[in-house]
């Protein structure tokens, strides 16, 4: 059986998504997977060893100029592209009305998405032949599992599996990623994954500035990440001359996940990477404000959420102009993340 599966971005939700290729894996061993994707984030399904072909599509680059994609020909490529390929099982994973008309585009004797009650945007239901009922109060893994399981006829197990950590392994060992080795050393090392999208989500400067004087003070090392110029000044101001703070260089999803693999613990926001750190088993503390814990944590193994405790939090605004002083005075902005301090965040860690 051929399947063709689509789940285009962001990055959190295409890692969401690995642990229902694994289950599709385990219950139908014969199926041949291939995975319709952002070019962004394509190097994600390529980590999983049931994944036989991706086909990148480059969706976010036409995001801000739409009809710049039409004038190049860009989207008439697509199609064609995708006219072209015949799969006896489609599912959209998305449940978006872009996904879906994607999906249009593909000859499959049956395509499946959720249902009107499941949907983000309803009006994908339209291009189904299988509509899929899933609750929405679940967690965003256990909705695509679900998805999954109900169009092949299967019942997933407990447990989840990324089905990552074998091949992140492998890459760890080869030579194309020895330029990475001094990660293994005997100190214990901890990522920040500081960056996020929306202003709202941004822990405050002074909070990362003080957790890597405390962590720094415990002997450990500390890498800072980063993907644009923005998040590198970011990056330089938490590390503030500490020697046991290090700014990485600009590495690709796949040495982050290499890197990410060989930490001892990391410390998030709400971004994609964090599910990342999970999808390896990574212990983590992840810090909630804007956004809901609920549905869209980093979900699996070792992983503590901490939310704000403010009565506003989770009010899924991108900016937030309220600030609040926590328990030593200090102006905090976003003012949900003055209950979440630094102490807090040492703590938690010292649990592991």
């Amino acid at each position: 059986m051929r399947c063709l599966i689509i789940k285009l971005s962001s990055l959190g939700d295409v890692i969401h998504t690995l642990p229902a290729i694994s289950d599709l894996q385990r219950y139908c061993p014969e199926v041949q997977i291939d995975w319709l994707v952002d070019e962004s984030f394509a190097q994600i399904p390529a980590l999983h060893p049931a994944v036989r072909n991706i086909i990148p599509l480059p969706l976010r680059r036409y995001k801000k100029n739409p009809l710049r994609a039409v004038w190049r020909g860009a989207f008439a490529s697509i199609k064609q592209q995708l006219q072209q390929r015949h799969y006896d099982q489609l599912i959209d994973a998305q449940g978006l009305l872009k996904s879906a008309i994607l999906a249009s585009f593909v000859p499959a004797a049956q395509c499946a998405g959720y249902d009107l009650t499941s949907s983000k945007e309803p009006l994908s239901r339209f291009f189904y032949t299988q509509k899929i009922k899933v609750d929405k109060q679940l967690h965003a893994v256990e909705r695509i599992r679900q998805l999954f399981a109900q169009v092949m006829g299967y019942a997933p197990g407990a447990e989840i599996d990324y089905g990552i950590k074998e091949k992140i392994a492998q890459l760890s060992a080869q030579t194309a990623h020895s330029n990475l080795e001094w990660i293994k050393n005997t100190r214990p090392t901890i990522m920040f994954l500081h960056a996020t999208t929306w202003q709202s989500k941004h822990w405050p400067l002074v909070y990362w500035q003080q957790l890597a004087d405390q962590l720094a003070r415990q002997g450990y090392r500390i890498l800072l990440p980063w993907g644009n110029g923005d998040e590198k000044k970011q990056a330089q101001a938490i590390k503030r001359q500490h020697v046991s703070v290090e700014i990485l260089p600009s590495v690709s999803l796949t040495q982050i996940a290499v890197l990410l693999y060989h930490c001892h613990m990391v410390v998030a926001v709400d971004t994609g990477l964090a599910h990342l750190a999970a999808a390896l088993d990574k212990p983590q503390i992840s810090l909630f404000g804007a956004t809901r814990a609920s549905r869209t944590r980093p979900y699996g193994h070792h992983q503590i959420i901490l939310q704000s405790e403010k009565n506003c939090q989770g009010c899924l605004r991108k900016q937030c102009h309220l600030s609040e002083k926590d328990r030593v005075g200090r102006l905090i902005q976003p003012a949900c993340y003055a209950s979440l301090t630094p102490q807090r965040v040492f703590d938690q860690l010292a649990r592991y």
